[in-house]
């Protein structure tokens, strides 16, 4: 499988990385409706879950949500205002250069091919994204 993805001009981690891992799964949830991988039996826990503990995958978490149809639903069923606040913290991290909330693009590639869907929200050019301390990709 490395190779294929190398072929279409993608890079899949050389062993598990928890934040492929993630990033995976963060839109899997946004496109299923349901978590893939986690313990998470509903599909609210499993929204916040992205947000504190896969704050890379956020970035594109939020668009697939958004063009999955998602997004308006969690918004409307934020009777607490916790998803709201979720969301300006990331907001806030984002534009404050925080470091937790730093995105993920080492994939992009790799999210191109297994989204095609979601290709305008990914950027092209993820070979900025490694430096020579990155595995090979196999």
């Amino acid at each position: 499988m490395q190779r294929r993805f190398v072929l279409l001009g993608a890079r899949l981690p050389s062993r598990h990385d928890d934040e492929f891992v993630g990033l995976v799964r963060a839109v899997l949830l946004a496109k299923l409706g349901k978590a893939v991988g986690w313990r998470y039996q509903q599909f609210w826990p499993a929204v916040h879950h992205v947000h504190d503990a896969e704050k890379p995958s956020l970035w594109l978490f939020i668009e697939a949500l958004r063009h999955y149809g998602r997004l308006g639903e969690i918004e409307r069923q934020d009777a607490k205002g916790r998803w709201a606040e979720k969301m300006s913290k990331w907001e806030s991290g984002r534009t404050s250069g925080d470091a937790a909330y730093a995105e993920e693009h080492r994939f992009d590639g790799a999210m191109r091919q297994a989204f095609p869907e979601l290709v305008a929200f990914i950027p092209e050019a993820e070979r900025e994204y490694f430096n020579e301390d990155d595995p090979p990709p196999f």
